[in-house]
């Protein structure tokens, strides 16, 4: 029963010694973009305009230049019904523009706005990565979509329905 009790006062002893805290920083979060109420013909593709942020992107045509621009294809296997998911998320390090250039719709996406949320503690077995024990993210608290502000008090945190 000694035997059993010190070797039981063994394991936990080890077990405790080899918990460790680490701080893991959080990622900031992004925005998903979903179009509504457009045909296939009218969103096949779009322009991403990337611009530095809180620079309220001009106008087409104007001398600013963007930073990053992108065409992005949308194929069918993205659509459900009148749904579009594209597979794309505005990073909040940017503003944007996004141009569809078939039907002719411009959205203008700036000031994206996380929370506090910058880090956590976690606990984790000693010799390994805090990292491999799950991460953070510091969500998206706020954005403007062509002058209209979005919270996420009164709006869905990472989606954004494009409406016709």
């Amino acid at each position: 029963m000694k035997l059993f009790l010190f070797l039981l006062l063994c394991v936990s002893i080890y077990c405790l010694s080899c918990t460790c805290k680490g701080t893991i920083y959080c990622g900031n979060g992004s925005l998903r973009l979903i179009t509504k109420g457009f045909n296939r013909t009218d969103i096949d593709s779009m322009l991403l305009i990337a611009y530095k942020p809180n620079n309220n992107p001009p106008q087409i045509g104007s001398s600013y230049s963007p930073i990053d621009t992108q065409i992005v294809k949308i194929t069918n296997n993205f659509f459900r019904n009148d749904t579009c998911f594209i597979n794309y998320f505005l990073d909040t390090g940017n503003d944007y523009k996004i141009i569809f250039p078939t039907s002719g719709a411009i959205y203008t996406f700036n000031n994206l706005k996380v929370g506090n949320h910058t880090s956590e503690e976690k606990e984790y077995g000693c010799g390994k990565d805090v990292s491999e024990f799950g991460g953070c993210v510091n969500e998206l608290v706020s954005f403007t979509v062509n002058g209209q502000i979005y919270s996420a008090s009164n709006y869905n945190q990472t989606i954004y329905y494009m409406v016709k």
